[in-house]
């Protein structure tokens, strides 16, 4: 699949259970949302939750391009692309990522380049849109969550 900065092809798809025990705990069980194969989770109101407004919804993420990073307690980060709209991203991954990135801007330095360097929850964020944007190409739905009221 061809996405929007293949520079990023070292990103994986995200596990869904981790992603999906770790979402609806901190949405204290009571949100209902969507789990796209790369960590995108699409919340919803009952009323909303429907294939047209799934489709609508993941449609925008695309031209989605701010986004806000969040550093959870467990050490997890959500990167926030609009209020109902958030990529997870694991520990582990972002440890991962940034090891990627660095390493790679060391490449570059060596050869030459500028410094560039970014803050960490940048290069979070911009991997998480990254990874929301390949969610918004194949919309392939991992995991719903659907609370007990």
């Amino acid at each position: 699949m061809k996405t929007s900065h293949s520079q990023w092809d070292f990103l994986t798809p995200t596990n869904a259970s981790l992603a999906g025990e770790a979402i609806s705990h901190y949405m204290d069980m009571q949100a209902r949302f969507v789990l796209f194969e790369n960590g995108t989770v699409l919340f919803l109101k009952p009323e909303l939750d429907n294939d047209r407004v799934i489709e609508g919804a993941m449609n925008e993420v695309a031209m989605t391009r701010d986004f806000d990073v969040k550093s959870m307690e467990d050490g997890h980060f959500t990167v926030w692309l609009a209020s109902a709209v958030c990529v997870f991203i694991s520990s582990d991954e972002a440890k991962k990522i940034l090891a990627t990135v660095c390493e790679s801007e060391k490449k570059r330095m060596n050869e030459g380049a500028q410094n560039m360097e970014m803050p960490e929850d940048a290069i979070i964020g911009i991997a998480g849109r990254e990874k929301a944007h390949r969610d918004s190409v194949a919309k392939k739905q991992v995991l719903r969550f659907i609370p007990n009221h």
